[in-house]
């Protein structure tokens, strides 16, 4: 015997399709929200700071109906069309639904996963007053130039960085006689000019591997481009900083 199925009707058909789209549209809405996000909305706050991406063009619109409804702009990002935002937990649901949004992140604590060393009372004591530290260069496995395939040291024929200049934000860098500093801002301060200073070590590491002329190692340690000018964007690790003020050094 054949069984005989009976088609949905119209009306059915109709249903499912709404159903499919409107789970379809919940996805995409629920998307836009980071999972930092969502969890901490779980955590039941009555406000939220977020950084909000928008469409090009937008963020004028965004930013307007936002302070109309009472929530708070902390900072705009016109490079990245972005709005720092304090936020009413409530709106989050409502504005992931425009579709002029991209996209809604929690503006995050930022902060170094390692102990700052300022035995001696100041910023540097880690990098510059530190005990030396002998290195045999035939111990080292390899250097950032022999990885890459390049010489062991810049030549006449080879890129050397001169003329470029190279932004980074980091933990900070040391003024070691290697880097060529044009420019340091502490962004844990709202981005002012300052002498520079590591007190973890990892800028300066960065730094090296960017720029280092390679003159205190008898240039065994030299870096892609020993003409390089840096320009450094720091956060201290003795302040937490948000999401907001690392991307304020990016866009700097």
């Amino acid at each position: 015997m054949i069984a005989i199925r009976r088609l949905p009707s119209a009306g059915l058909l109709i249903g499912l399709m709404l159903a499919a789209s409107s789970a379809f549209a919940q996805a995409a809405h629920a998307s836009k929200v980071d999972r930092g996000l969502r969890e901490s909305l779980r955590r039941g706050a009555a406000t939220q700071s977020v950084i909000i991406t928008v469409k090009a063009g937008y963020r004028a619109g965004i930013r307007e109906a936002l302070e109309r409804h009472g929530d708070q702009i902390r900072a705009e990002h016109p490079l990245v069309e972005a709005l720092s935002v304090e936020i009413h937990s409530e709106d989050i649901d409502e504005i992931s639904k425009h579709p002029w949004v991209d996209a809604i992140s929690l503006d995050a604590a930022v902060h170094p996963g390692a102990a700052a060393d300022k035995s001696n009372g100041n910023h540097q004591s880690n990098i510059v007053n530190g005990p030396a530290v002998n290195v045999s260069i035939g111990s080292v496995l390899g250097t950032l130039r022999q990885t890459l395939g390049l010489p062991h040291s810049v030549t006449a024929t080879t890129p050397s960085g001169e003329g470029i200049t190279v932004a980074v934000v980091e933990s900070g860098i040391a003024p070691l006689s290697d880097l060529r500093i044009s420019a340091y801002y502490d962004f844990t301060h709202g981005g002012i000019p300052t002498a520079p200073f590591d007190d973890y070590g990892h800028g300066t590491h960065a730094a090296g591997l960017i720029a280092s002329s390679g003159a205190s190692s008898d240039h065994q340690f030299q870096g892609l481009g020993d003409g390089d000018n840096i320009v450094w964007g720091t956060w201290d690790g003795d302040n937490i900083v948000s999401g907001t003020a690392v991307l304020k050094g990016g866009i700097f």
